[in-house]
């Protein structure tokens, strides 16, 4: 199950550059799992490459810290392991 989850985000994270589009202002509406790719995988020459870069780590970690804030509660279930200490956001 494990190997199979990790070649699955490593399979992602090759096909993403190459499923992803260019980045127009309805990806920040986030409407589909297709506009945050989009968001995510800006090519450095798009237009709106630093907006939409700065969105997808704020976004990820915004929903990072709503699932931790749901699975510390008294029923919650934690799906991920972070390691500790954590990493440096200014790696």
């Amino acid at each position: 199950m494990r190997r199979k989850t990790i070649s699955l985000l490593f399979l992602m994270v090759f096909l993403l550059p190459v499923i992803a589009g260019a980045v127009n202002e309805k990806d920040f509406e986030v409407q589909t799992t297709e506009n945050i790719i989009n968001l995510c995988a800006a090519s450095p020459d798009d237009p709106l490459h630093h907006q939409a870069i700065n969105f997808c780590h704020g976004y990820l970690e915004g929903a990072f810290h709503y699932y931790e804030a749901i699975a510390l509660g008294p029923a919650g279930i934690q799906l991920v392991c972070a390691p500790d200490p954590r990493p440096s956001r200014n790696a």
